[in-house]
């Protein structure tokens, strides 16, 4: 009876569930949602600048058709600097990271001329849309005209366009602009700066305020002081974007690179570095300056009828806000004949006029002593010493041997690091690059006597970090480093690269911060390499990560018997 209740209940069960079934199709909340966009989770296209340069000079990365004279192609706006990169803010409503979903009546408050402009994408991949003035609405076209304009957004504030469909070759799009007017220095005479909030900038270069500060003493007005760090940068600096037949000219646009270009002899870089020095400099002296990055056509070229963008006309200039003007574009790049030679290093000769001079007077004949003759042998007729020669040789050989022992500690590890460097470095796995540089820091500052311990993650060992050198940038990169790996997608090549740059520049101001002798036993320091085999060393204790590091050093012996 019990068998034939279930089979009757059964038997039921799937009669009623043919009825009962719905017709539409079942759909699932977190099937269907999509997340909220966050900029931030695109790297800034700064640091891609010099590889756009070097590697799509002649490419047409898009054509743009319609283009006023004197407009300017935008392709980014950042507002924010850490130290490291300079990129959009997520500071809230009027940031650079403020963005929305594109519709038909943006930028309802722009003033300027209309204008209609068509954009034809080329060799560009990117989820930055360039855009043309104060955008009103984007008409998509294309295969993929559905998918861009469901993930197009757009900020109106700094009038930047992303699509996060990402942009290819074959689309295209139509705007509906506004372009404003650029105002004269006379326009702007009496204009103060306009009351905008930016975020605060973090890791700028400690002599960065002195050197602003010389270079606007002379000026009055606030386009004065404007002006007068433009000429400094575009009049005293020399151009060059690094390539093969050019001068030296390293890319990216951290701390040290900024430091780098101001303190040299010779200023010499490209619109990465100089917009980001004015900027900085402006914004020490509390200057409202943003970062914009795009494109504009040469000035025999401008107003002509179809505008073709490439790594040769890319650009990055540096915007200003004042009061009843809006931001305004500044260029602080020298000119691109304005390169360094060897008269701009070489002092100048100072030659005096040549003045002919008299005669000697006749000298008097000499009476020389008779000859005598010399029946002494001459040395070089003795025969080869060899027992001076074997002595020369044995200490030559003596001297190296005790060098190459002594050097064998250093070039023994110091090969052994590097080939560890390297595997990371060039891990199969694009994640595992990006893992590999965070534990490449790790590792050096461990050698360094910061006390990480085995197995903690990231966020842990970057709060030991900071505690261990005050440096409040290893936070923000483990943060990086945990949305590259554990990402939708993997790591772009660029991604990598930069990953690794700001490693290398947090290893340098770690070691920096240490003292000569301590940066010598973090070279002879074999902790790291022994971290997670049977030979380990005991993991140091955190309460020495607040000590500087003469007291640490001080007060654990066992630390250096540890070394």
């Amino acid at each position: 009876m019990g068998a034939g209740v279930v089979a009757l209940a059964g038997v039921v069960g799937i009669a009623i569930s043919a009825f009962a079934a719905p017709q539409s199709p079942r759909y699932v909340l977190r099937d269907v949602v999509i997340p909220p966009f966050d900029i931030r989770e695109y790297a800034s296209p700064l640091q891609s600048y010099r590889a756009y340069v070097r590697d799509h000079s002649d490419d047409t990365l898009f054509t743009v058709t319609g283009l006023p004279k004197d407009a300017r192609v935008r392709l980014a706006t950042m507002d924010e600097y850490n130290g490291m990169v300079y990129n959009v803010s997520d500071s809230g409503v009027g940031s650079s990271g403020a963005f929305s979903q594109a519709r038909t009546n943006m930028s309802a408050d722009a003033k300027g001329a209309e204008a209609t402009v068509r954009f034809e994408i080329g060799d560009l991949e990117s989820v930055w849309m360039p855009d043309a003035g104060a955008v009103r609405s984007i008409t998509f076209d294309g295969d993929h005209a559905d998918d861009l304009r469901r993930t197009a957004h757009y900020n109106e504030a700094t009038e930047t366009g992303v699509v996060t469909a990402g942009l290819g070759k074959g689309d295209a799009y139509t705007l509906d602009s506004v372009i404003p007017a650029v105002p004269s220095d006379e326009q702007l005479a009496k204009q103060k700066f306009a009351p905008v909030s930016l975020p605060k900038q973090q890791g700028v270069p400690k002599d960065l305020a002195d050197v602003a500060s010389t270079a606007v003493a002379e000026a009055s007005t606030p386009i004065e002081q404007v002006r007068a760090l433009q000429q400094f940068l575009s009049e005293d600096g020399f151009f060059s974007h690094g390539l093969e037949g050019q001068p030296l000219s390293r890319a990216g646009h951290g701390a040290e690179r900024i430091s780098t270009l101001l303190g040299s002899q010779q200023m010499i870089g490209d619109d990465e570095q100089y917009a980001t020095a004015m900027a900085l400099m402006a914004r020490e002296l509390g200057i409202p300056a943003r970062v914009v990055m795009g494109f504009y056509p040469d000035e025999d070229q401008a107003g002509g009828g179809v505008f073709t963008a490439n790594g040769d006309n890319l650009h990055a200039w540096v915007e200003v806000a004042f009061d009843k003007a809006g931001w305004v574009p500044f260029d602080p790049t020298p000119p691109e004949d304005q390169v360094p030679s060897d008269q701009t290093t070489k002092p100048k000769a100072d030659p005096k006029p040549q003045v002919l001079q008299p005669p000697p007077p006749p000298q008097e004949p000499v009476d020389l002593p008779p000859t005598v003759a010399d029946d002494r042998g001459s040395d070089d007729e003795d025969g080869f010493d060899a027992a001076l020669l074997w002595m020369i040789v044995s200490i030559g050989v003596g001297s190296l041997s005790v060098l190459a022992v002594l050097l064998a500690p250093f070039i023994v590890i110091g090969v052994l690091k590097a080939a560890r460097r390297r595997k990371r470095r060039q891990a199969e796995r694009a994640s595992d690059r990006i893992s590999g540089g965070w534990d490449e820091l790790v590792d050096r500052a461990s050698d360094l006597g910061a006390p990480v311990r085995p197995g903690a993650t990231r966020q842990e060992d970057a709060g030991v970090l900071t505690s261990a050198f005050a440096e409040p940038r290893v936070a923000t990169l483990a943060h990086r480093a945990d949305v590259e790996v554990f990402g939708p997608a993997e790591p772009t090549p660029a991604d990598i690269d930069a990953f690794w740059t700001e490693v290398d520049a947090l290893v340098g101001g770690m070691g920096r911060s240490r003292s000569f002798w301590r940066r010598l036993r973090a070279r002879l320091s074999i902790r790291s390499l022994l971290e997670g085999t049977r030979f380990a060393l005991p993991p140091r204790s955190t309460a020495d990560a607040g000590r500087t590091p003469e007291r640490a050093d001080a007060a654990d012996p066992s630390a250096q018997e540890n070394e």
